[in-house]
């Protein structure tokens, strides 16, 4: 299953967009109950769902992450129940027992996939994958292949000095970075970087330099990222509103396949003519795949398909392991007993010499250890999707085709049926041999970190070996504490590929300087602000910042941004900091934040700058306010019908950024300071007006405004009610920056109203108009304008419609479209004959004869 993570402001919908919703709802509810039920299954209980988008609303309203939703539904309806998400159903599994009737006793019939989302049947070349292929030859022989022909024991111990090398690598790197970071190491990129290293080799056979490895970890990544489900995989009517996200799927698939096809070629090379790549091994998995003939087809794998079988060789056991080891080595540390057994076993069954790998079958406690955590912490909430071969029930229940079977793994590793103190990490439970567990679940299952059954993971011997000989390497050479000492981890579980612990916030966090790795951290943090986590948007939107200014001439070097994106990665960026600064309460620092991060007013974009100070004034503070527009005036000079930088506006750091104004972004600008701060703020319009006349601004504009600063005077002169009258009895609470568009009416009224609009409310949520209904999915943020969600929602509505009165309607056209032909017919027939003989329409027609 791929994991889901939805906002919990998954629709900021308006109060009635909501009830236009739900009203809708219902009526199409009413409509429908009355349909036939001779076809309906009987699934298991679960909560009530609308017509369409079922559970959708309901889960993403609740403001938790899915497997949480998950949990909730759980208490209440028991160990198996349903949800419908949009299109797709559900049936969620939590019950040991029948969990083991399903996968074990009756595997084959629960042991292919239901149909994948289009992104997906791409990337896996229309499922001819392990994990992706359906329950048939297809699968059979590509497991088998990668079962016999390279995870066999003997297979497996051909790459041992591989594994070995690279955990000696491994503690080199975690020394590096302790001493140049005074002991702060990042667990989690070590140990994923070692755990890759190896699967590369062993899947190409051929060395690569550490360029090349960290580039194919990006691609990898970026892969991952884009398989996130989006939001019409759920409601597939919305899909014509993700073609830009259809291409650019497209587009990564072309740059995987591109990268990859490479090292394919390299290796193909290397076996033809042997001797010519030193670096070469005798053996890869590339090489079971060359030739490999599958049931069903006449031909080889192609490039893109090995690209497909490489990937998810890859992808299968790196993050698993990293995160595996990253949790252990966080439970060694709050549990400093456990770390000082598991040395004392190390120290006393090798000694002085370097652990190696046939020492862990002697190590019970490493075993107990290893095995408590895979318990405690499973690589996912839930194993890879399953659906049946055909209609079957479990537990007195249908289970249709087609359907998803989901297998929530908390529910069974936490069952305090089947564990004692199951919340706690005691990795004695597995010595005593009272809770002793089978991880292939044959004889019972209680925990499943792998899966189990048919589908079962065909690499967890090798997972299994590459955590036990980490773990116990890493704890050989070092001892592990939290960091500042006597601080307290953090032990909260956060979605990405799959289950990692929740970022300290002390850990360093490097930021690549690639294009597509700076906005996929942007996107992170519009996430997190959509999910109203401020303070994470808040600091994660700074340290990109941060970054980007700290590392200019590496991010012009190996970004190749252009200007016009470099300017767009900053206003994106900026805007996640002012809206996050806002949410968390920070308001009057807006100004100063934005010095503080951007270092110049000349790098702050003019959207963010705006944003930022009508924020600020509309929290009724005013500090810096008037310095930072000033400045911004001082730095840019009108020429040729457009604003250029000084040269004072241009930092000596090399920056690279928007150096031309259109006249229309410097007037919102020139608008703000005259009516907002000095008319406004400072009630001096006098001052306005001179600074105005004074400032080198285009006539035609400048004539504007200053009819408008001069009927604002007049209208204090006459005692008519000022801005601040009119702002009072609006319905919010903030300015409005106004494009001066328009010239003004010769009318009083007309002046009066477009006074009025320079007051006009700007809530926060209207900078992000192009996001107001978002989701996210993973790491990942969809949005929709709520124009195109309410036709969406009309489509939904009428497609549903159509589905179930769809006999109904056919009739009732058909009818009308008869009466209709009757209509024109008798018309017509009418019309001709008046036009020969008036009465010929009451006169019998005469038969002819030859």
């Amino acid at each position: 299953m791929s994991l889901l993570s939805f906002s919990p402001t998954l629709f900021n919908i308006s109060p009635s967009l909501f009830y236009t919703i739900l009203i809708s709802s219902l009526v199409l509810l009413i409509l429908t109950r009355r349909s036939s039920k001779s076809k309906r299954v009987k699934l298991p209980p679960g909560p009530p769902g609308w017509p369409v988008v079922g559970n959708l609303f309901q889960f993403a309203r609740s403001g938790k992450q899915f497997y949480e939703y998950v949990d909730d539904v759980r208490k209440k309806y028991g160990p198996i129940y349903t949800l419908r998400m949009g299109s797709r159903t559900m049936i969620i599994i939590s019950d040991s027992a029948l969990v083991h009737d399903v996968l074990i006793q009756r595997g084959p019939m629960f042991a292919t996939r239901p149909t994948e989302n289009p992104t997906r049947t791409i990337f896996s070349s229309n499922t001819f994958t392990v994990n992706a292929s359906a329950y048939g030859p297809v699968w059979r022989s590509l497991r088998k292949n990668m079962v016999q022909n390279m995870l066999s024991s003997i297979r497996f111990r051909e790459f041992g000095s591989l594994r070995q090398s690279a955990m000696d690598k491994l503690v080199e790197r975690i020394k590096s970075e302790a001493k140049d970071n005074d002991g702060l190491v990042w667990v989690l990129r070590n140990a994923r970087f070692a755990a890759f290293c190896i699967l590369l080799e062993m899947c190409f056979g051929i060395e690569m330099d550490e360029e090349s490895i960290l580039n194919m970890d990006q691609v990898m990544k970026k892969v991952l990222i884009t398989l996130n489900p989006r939001l019409d995989d759920y409601l597939p009517i919305l899909a014509p509103f993700y073609s830009k996200e259809r291409a650019r799927a497209l587009e990564v698939r072309r740059e995987q396949v591109d990268f990859i096809v490479k090292f394919i070629e390299r290796r193909r090379r290397a076996i033809q003519n042997p001797g010519t790549d030193k670096t070469a091994s005798s053996f890869s998995y590339l090489d079971t795949l060359f030739d490999l003939k599958t049931e069903g087809r006449k031909t080889t794998p192609s490039n893109e398909e090995l690209v497909s079988l490489c990937s998810e060789f890859l992808n299968g056991g790196t993050d698993t392991t990293g995160t595996a080891i990253e949790w252990g080595i966080a439970q060694l540390i709050v549990n400093p007993e456990i770390q000082s057994r598991l040395y004392d076993e190390i120290k006393s069954t090798v000694g002085d010499r370097e652990i190696e790998e046939k020492d862990v079958d002697k190590m019970v406690f490493l075993q107990a250890v290893v095995k408590e955590i895979l318990r405690k912490h499973p690589p996912t909430y839930f194993t890879l999707t399953h659906s049946v071969t055909e209609p079957t029930t479990v537990a007195g229940y249908d289970v249709p085709v087609g359907i998803n079977v989901e297998f929530y793994l908390p529910g069974i590793n936490e069952d305090p049926k089947l564990w004692s103190d199951p919340k706690k990490f005691n990795p004695d439970r597995f010595i005593s041999g009272k809770e002793e567990a089978d991880i292939t679940g044959v004889t019972g299952v209680k925990m499943m970190p792998f899966g189990i059954g048919r589908r079962i993971c065909p690499g967890l011997a090798m997972a299994t070996v590459h955590v036990h000989l980490m773990l116990a390497k890493m704890v050989q050479e070092f001892e592990w504490s939290a960091y500042p000492p006597g601080s307290e981890i953090d032990f909260a579980g956060k979605l990405e590929f799959t289950v990692i612990k929740a970022m300290d916030k002390l850990l360093p966090i490097p930021l690549t300087m690639e294009a597509t790795d700076i906005w996929g951290e942007i996107e992170r943090s519009e996430s997190y602000l959509v999910c109203s986590m401020y303070e994470e948007a808040e600091s994660l939107s700074s340290f990109i910042l941060k970054r980007i200014f700290g590392n200019m001439d590496v991010l012009s070097k190996e970004a190749a941004l252009g200007d016009h994106q470099f300017h767009d990665i900053l206003e994106s960026a900026g805007m996640v900091l002012v809206q996050s600064l806002h949410g968390i309460g920070r308001t009057v620092e807006i100004v100063n934040e934005l010095r503080d991060v951007f270092g110049e007013v000349a790098a702050i974009p003019v959207q963010v700058l705006l944003t930022g100070i009508c924020l600020q004034i509309s929290s009724g503070s005013y500090s810096g306010v008037r310095e930072i527009l000033e400045e911004f005036f001082n730095i840019w000079v009108y020429k040729d019908n457009h604003y250029i930088l000084n040269d004072d506006g241009v930092s000596a750091k090399g920056f690279r950024e928007k150096n031309c104004l259109d006249i229309d972004e410097y007037m919102e600008v020139v608008e703000l300071y005259t009516f907002g701060v000095l008319a406004k703020v400072s009630n001096d319009r006098g001052l306005a007006i001179s600074w105005v006349e004074k400032a080198a601004l285009p006539e035609e504009r400048r004539q504007g405004i200053l009819r408008r600063l001069h009927l604002l005077l007049s209208l204090k002169t006459a005692n008519v009610p000022d801005a601040s009258s009119f702002e009072e009895n609006s319905k919010d609470s903030s300015y409005a920056v106004v494009n001066n568009k328009k010239s003004l009416a010769n009318e009083k009224n007309d002046e009066i109203d477009s006074v009025l609009k320079l007051f006009k409310q700007h809530e926060p949520w209207s900078l992000w108009s192009s996001h107001p209904l978002s989701l996210k999915v993973g790491n990942t943020q969809f949005s929709m304008s709520r124009g195109k969600f309410a036709i969406s929602l009309v489509g939904l509505i009428i497609c549903y419609a159509l589905k179930r009165k769809r006999a109904a309607l056919i009739r009732i056209i058909r009818r009308q479209m008869e009466s209709t032909r009757k209509a024109i017919v008798d018309f017509w027939k009418l019309a001709f004959s008046y036009q020969v003989n008036p009465l010929a329409a009451i006169q019998s027609i005469p038969s002819t004869t030859t």
